[in-house]
């Protein structure tokens, strides 16, 4: 059962989770820059590691609807190997907490889709 994460840094709980699937090439274990942006402006920089799930946990005190977008930089010794900007789809709101995806973030050269 989810419920909601106090937030160490304000006194408020975080009512926001976003989630994803970062897969990348190897790079030494280099992380991925993530740029979260909620309608156009920029609310934080966050680097997550390759080839895992990562969640971000956020209090925002902005109201609905949220239009949020991120835009994932994968480097490789100091070059920029991939960038992708990439929107998040609202999954549901649970236990005061609205979660949001982003499914697979793909910043594998030479990825091509199947149809």
């Amino acid at each position: 059962m989810s419920k909601t994460v106090r937030n160490k840094k304000t006194p408020k709980y975080d009512n926001v989770t976003l989630s994803g699937n970062l897969l990348c090439d190897y790079c030494d274990g280099n992380p991925v820059a993530i740029a979260l942006y909620n309608n156009g402006e920029i609310l934080d920089l966050y680097n997550k590691d390759c080839n895992r799930s990562f969640y971000i946990n956020r209090y925002l005190s902005l109201s609905s609807p949220r239009n949020f977008t991120g835009d994932f930089y994968y480097m490789c010794n100091g070059t920029r190997l991939e960038q992708l900007n990439k929107p998040a789809t609202y999954v549901g709101d649970f236990s005061y907490v609205d979660y949001y995806g982003f499914g697979p973030i793909i910043l594998r050269k030479n990825y091509k889709t199947i149809n």
